[in-house]
């Protein structure tokens, strides 16, 4: 018999005991000073009960809040280490929406419960509990197929809620682990770890050292970030050396970018103009280098800052543009904030860790635009064509370039162009790539960030070129209007495209006013070309094949014609954006409303040439 097996044969809560736990939902009730007295005399010596009752009934209310509220206020060890290990593999519910499928309590609101209780100071420095969290550790790692990970990372990440030697060195040997991810959580931990006046010393010696080995020789990128990171949180001057140490070989430029924030927090920045700069050259976000940048900067001529905007690597190249086009008396800090934001998981990175990563915020400046000669102009919105024509990408890779370096490197496209439309936008059409799948580089995501700076100028802009293009590819087909046997068949060809040109005139956005080649990929312009299209097809082929006479010259074919053009209009937008040949949104939603709309503009298209073709046939017959 299990362990809950056996534990479920006893009674646990009664349905007036439910109750009580239940008032505690009520947050309010929760703030008040009395609320915790009150919850300790109604549960007092039923700390096991609760905890059981809450792995085994998944009824609400109560809700998880109101077992964390009571079993914090107990503070009963023996029910933590209950829950402890039921975190691994939580036993089946036996009441609740999920019991029936077999289900247990979610591992997520097991741990928000054992959070809750571990602020209680005498549960999280008890060593039994540290114990039971390392064994929890050890049983989610043997669940085979590396399910159990997630609920591995999570225990790892609950030691760093406890307190005492028993919790450091069981963090220091996680911090061994062959898994990356419980290493990384491991270290990351070690650097919140609270400890008191009288543990300070030695243990934040071991500790300090334990993260300059795991950042000076630790495989995984991500774990070496979070040992900059724990250094830097412990706040020791110790923890200089170890980073400057790393600084010196370390290749990966978002672990660079950790160790600069590192030294920057605990007062003992690199200085040196140009061995700043060198740094600057192997980081990855410009917020981290930022404070290094400067202090180039500081010592650097006009004429050295645009040589760096114009060579060089594209994160130096990307700060320089910056600072030739920062309002000089507008506070430093204003430009660059840090910003903090879960990084996406890396291999079998455990569920609910973070990492802290800082991206660039411009901020809009309202003084006059920064002047420069045609020349000089020229030339830094020549750089920002090349920097922009970088693959962005969340991790470095293959040449590829920051969210943060594209982001103020769009900001300078549009200052130094004078913050004129007419400027920018011939060098943001060329930028290459022309997009990227979530419309978050090359020039689609230049022409989206113009339209926001200026969306009448680049409407403007945008609208006759647009028109003329749908004038240019119409031209052509006059030819056709020579031969009797294809003149109709030109005619709804043409009207189609003009119609698409006309449509260009009164568009709005740059999903329908794009950079090129995009237009030619856009909703209105594949409705307009079915619709066009089908309607040729079908008046050709019924005017010059007699197999075809069926088709009639009526109502019939201009049914056929609506069927057809939507349905291609629809094929070709969804093929369009499944294939990545035009960007879609964040959430993708344009990779079904694209096509649906793309397929009702065709079928109002076809309508409208189906009856335009019974008002020429009778005039070219």
């Amino acid at each position: 018999m299990s362990l809950f097996a056996a534990i479920s044969l006893f009674a646990a809560l009664s349905t007036v005991d439910v109750g009580r736990l239940a008032k505690y939902d009520d947050i309010r009730i929760q703030r008040t000073p009395e609320a915790i007295e009150e919850a300790r005399r109604e549960f007092a010596g039923r700390g096991r009960d609760v905890a059981e009752h809450f792995l085994k009934h998944g009824d609400y209310p109560p809700s998880g809040g109101a077992y964390a509220f009571v079993l914090k206020a107990l503070g009963d060890v023996e029910a933590t280490i209950i829950l402890i290990r039921a975190l691994p593999e939580p036993p089946r519910l036996e009441s609740g929406v999920t019991a029936k499928y077999g289900m247990g309590r979610d591992e997520g609101e097991i741990n928000y419960v054992i959070e809750a209780v571990l602020e209680n100071d005498h549960v999280k420095t008890d060593p039994r509990v540290i114990s039971a969290v390392v064994d929890a550790v050890a049983v989610a790692k043997a669940r085979p197929k590396g399910i159990g990970l997630g609920a591995a990372g999570r225990a790892v990440s609950l030691i760093g809620k406890c307190r005492g030697p028993g919790a450091i060195r069981a963090l220091q040997d996680f911090a061994k682990d062959p898994e990356s991810s419980i290493r990384s959580l491991a270290v990351q931990a070690l650097g919140q770890m609270e400890v008191t006046p009288e543990e300070a010393g030695k243990i934040q010696t071991v500790t300090i050292e334990t993260l300059a080995r795991t950042l000076q020789s630790d495989p995984e990128a991500e774990t070496r970030l979070q040992a900059a990171t724990s250094l830097a949180s412990l706040g020791s001057a110790e923890g200089v050396e170890p980073l400057r140490n790393a600084l010196n070989v370390e290749k990966n430029p978002r672990v660079v970018d950790a160790i600069v924030t590192a030294l920057e927090r605990l007062n003992a920045p690199v200085v040196d103009p140009e061995a700043s700069r060198r740094i600057v050259e192997r980081c990855w976000e410009p917020t981290a280098c930022f404070p290094l940048f400067e202090r180039w900067r500081a010592s650097a001529t006009r004429e050295a800052v645009i040589g760096a905007a114009t060579t060089g690597p594209p994160i130096i190249r990307a700060l320089a543009l910056h600072s030739l086009v920062r309002v000089s008396g507008l506070p430093r800090e204003q430009f660059l904030v840090p910003l903090k934001v879960p990084a996406p998981p890396i291999g079998h990175q455990a569920p609910g860790s973070r990492i802290i990563a800082n991206r660039p915020i411009p901020i809009e400046s309202p003084a006059p635009a920064v002047e420069f000669d045609a020349a000089t102009r020229d030339r830094l919105l020549t750089a920002t064509v090349e920097v922009l024509s970088h693959a962005v990408s969340f991790f470095p890779k293959g040449g590829a370039i920051s969210d943060g370096t594209a982001l103020i490197t769009r900001e300078a496209l549009w200052e130094v162009s004078g913050r004129k439309i007419e400027v920018a936008l011939p060098y943001a059409d060329r930028i290459d790539p022309a997009y990227s799948r979530y419309a978050s580089a090359g020039r689609y995501a230049a022409s989206r960030d113009l339209y926001q700076k200026d969306a009448a100028g680049y409407l403007a802009y945008r609208r006759p070129r647009q028109f003329l293009a749908a004038l240019l590819i119409a031209l052509p087909f006059t030819i056709l209007l020579l031969h009797r046997r294809t003149r109709r068949s030109a005619v709804l060809l043409m009207m189609g495209l003009l119609g698409w040109g006309i449509w260009s005139l009164l568009a709005k956005g740059v999903r329908e006013l794009p950079p090129p080649p995009l237009p030619f990929l856009t909703v209105s312009f594949t409705a307009f070309v079915a619709a066009g299209f089908v309607s040729a097809l079908l008046v050709f082929l019924y005017r010059n094949w007699s197999r075809f006479s069926w088709l009639g010259d009526g109502p019939g074919r201009g049914g056929l014609a609506v069927v057809g053009a939507g349905g291609l209009a629809f094929a070709v937008s969804a093929w369009s954006r499944w294939t990545d040949l035009f960007p879609i949104g964040g959430e993708g939603w344009e990779l079904i409303f694209d096509p649906l709309g793309s397929a009702i503009l065709a079928v109002g298209a076809a309508i409208l040439l189906s009856l335009l073709d019974m008002l020429i046939s009778r005039v070219l017959g």
